[in-house]
């Protein structure tokens, strides 16, 4: 898939068709689109693509905080990461394993 070999251009072209044709993204398409940018070391779309989600009024999961986190570490953004850990808690999201892996990867995190 896209987000797997972290094809984010792709993803977004595949994303904005869907879109055109009427298609309302889901959750699962928004997280494989953010995963997508998070590969490719895309970290501001990935938080663009976070931002839309949200504004199209769909929620998002521990999967789409994951790899939005993912996407900051890749980018060294720790602030960026901090934020959306923060964020998906008082959202009442509860983190997972991928959530401290990306988190305990970022350069100077507190749970470093």
């Amino acid at each position: 898939t896209c987000a797997k070999e972290g094809k984010w251009a792709q993803a977004l072209k595949v994303f904005e068709e869907m879109v055109a044709e009427g298609v309302r993204p889901d959750a699962v398409v928004y997280n494989t689109l953010i995963s997508a940018c998070a590969r490719s070391c895309r970290w501001r779309e990935a938080l663009d693509v976070l931002a839309e989600m949200k504004a199209e009024g769909v929620a998002p999961t521990v999967v789409t905080y994951s790899a939005a986190i993912d996407a900051c570490e890749k980018g060294r953004r720790l602030p960026e990461a901090l934020a959306l850990f923060e964020e998906m808690q008082g959202a009442g999201v509860a983190p997972n394993n991928r959530t401290f892996a990306a988190l305990a990867c970022t350069p100077a995190s507190p749970l470093a």
